[in-house]
């Protein structure tokens, strides 16, 4: 679920970023790192989650260091970030093979049909 949400997001920013201008907004996404007491192995199996804790232990960042790509990205780099992932506070462009299919960002106009996201979109 979790690899899921994070490639769909990764899909509107890119495609929102073609559509909405940086001076309008500013579309970025961060990348965070291993970082240590999210809870984000909280399901897997116990054996699983000793070896994260190993590995969190040997290499993962705090919270509050993990925070500061979010700065950078957003006050830091600011337009330049637009439309680009950040992670270990560097800008990485996207692969054009990884740019969203038409066809998805057609499903996710229509189930925000309601909302009129379309045309808020053309306004901007």
């Amino acid at each position: 679920m979790h690899a899921t949400s994070k490639l769909l997001a990764r899909h509107a920013v890119w495609k929102l970023a073609d559509v909405v201008p940086a001076n309008r907004v500013i579309l970025s996404m961060v990348e965070p790192a291993n970082i240590k007491g999210t809870d984000l192995h909280r399901e897997r199996p116990g054996g699983v989650r000793f070896f994260v804790s190993l590995l969190e232990a040997a290499s993962a960042r705090s919270v509050e260091v993990d925070a500061t790509t979010n700065v950078d990205a957003a006050v830091v780099k600011g337009s330049e970030s637009h439309g680009y992932i950040s992670g270990n506070w560097e800008l990485k462009p996207t692969h054009p093979m990884a740019k969203p299919m038409e066809s998805l960002w057609q499903e996710t106009l229509a189930e925000f049909r309601f909302a009129k996201v379309e045309q808020i979109l053309k306004s901007l």
